[in-house]
């Protein structure tokens, strides 16, 4: 049962993070939708708000239609302001719905690791970084393989995660307390490695005098 939980739950929790975030195919529909927006929308009202402007022009002030062409106007513009950020909500996911969900992905398999094998994870992921689609999944996917390395390789009950953009660059960090019977000196994850290097980025791994080891993993933004 623990070998099928192991293969299955991972699946379906990258299953939801991708499911989730834009595909290019979702990306082109998004793009297409904001285009068929600015040219059957956000045109018309645009030229509404010109023939207003011209038509306001041409009337004393002191005319009482042009305070109602005024209102029409204005009223106008918070349409056209309204269907613009629209548009750009379509044209370009936020980076902070992307936050929102990577957290979401990584807190759910952290409580499932708790829960099936007695290891707590404390999670600590800034709330503003500028991520894309592909970095989103590739970081849920180091932090899976690093909290299975940690049950895998060692017998700790406590590991951390933590996540931020420093310096241009996304810091990701994974620890957990070892006893002295673990060799984590000479441990090198492979697959994060080669995920890491993919993105252009780096892995080291330290472990320090009070047994605690950290595998750091730093990408390029």
């Amino acid at each position: 049962m623990r070998q099928v939980i192991d293969h299955v739950v991972p699946m379906i929790d990258n299953i939801q993070l991708v499911d989730r975030l834009a595909s290019q195919a979702s990306e082109y529909e998004r793009q297409r939708i904001s285009r068929d927006l600015h040219d059957s929308a956000i045109q018309p009202y645009i030229g509404l708000k010109l023939g207003l402007d011209a038509l306001r022009r041409k009337i004393p002030i002191d005319d009482p239609v042009a305070s109602g062409l005024t209102e029409l106007a204005e009223r106008t513009e918070s349409v056209i302001k309204d269907l613009r950020t629209c548009v750009g909500g379509l044209r370009e996911p936020g980076a902070s719905e992307r936050v929102t969900v990577l957290t979401s992905a990584v807190e759910r398999h952290a409580k499932q690791l708790g829960e099936f094998y007695g290891i707590q994870v404390k999670v600590n992921i800034a709330t503003h970084m500028n991520l894309n689609d592909r970095l989103a999944a590739e970081l849920f996917q180091i932090v899976r393989e690093g909290l299975s390395n940690v049950r895998r390789h060692t017998d700790a009950t406590e590991a951390r995660i933590s996540m931020a953009s420093v310096n241009g660059d996304m810091v990701l960090e994974i620890q957990n307390d070892t006893s002295s019977a673990d060799n984590q000196n000479n441990f090198s994850p492979r697959s994060i490695t080669e995920r890491a290097i993919a993105l252009g980025g780096r892995v080291s791994v330290k472990a320090n005098d009070a047994g605690r080891t950290t595998v750091s993993i730093i990408i390029p933004m």
